[in-house]
């Protein structure tokens, strides 16, 4: 199990890599992390904005990782120190992640 104290960011769009770890976004906490499937913290991605809403693999082989982020509730100060915010970020995770179906309209 995995605990996240609510000072660090609140836990928001999990998705799950090949190797069953889950990667969890932190809502005002400006990172993701990467759990194992034992709740042991693997990695740390820091993004330059405070709101990350989710993660999810695409690519090729579904080896990059995008990171989607939000301007919600920032006042006008935070978003002059934070002028990404609400981009879509993208990195290399160094695992891919699990195909998922299409959802029928």
């Amino acid at each position: 199990m995995v605990r996240i104290d609510p000072r660090e960011g609140h836990p928001d769009g999990p998705t799950v890599d090949r190797e069953g770890a889950i990667w969890i976004s932190l809502y005002s906490g400006s990172e993701a992390r990467r759990y194992s499937p034992a709740g042991e913290l693997l990695e740390r991605v820091r993004f330059p904005v405070s709101n990350i809403t989710k993660i999810a693999f695409g690519g090729r082989d579904l080896n990059t990782a995008f990171a989607t982020t939000a301007q919600h509730l920032l006042s006008p100060e935070k978003l002059l120190r934070e002028p990404l915010a609400g981009s879509l970020f993208a990195f290399q995770a160094g695992v891919s992640g699990i195909p998922t179906p299409p959802i029928a309209d």
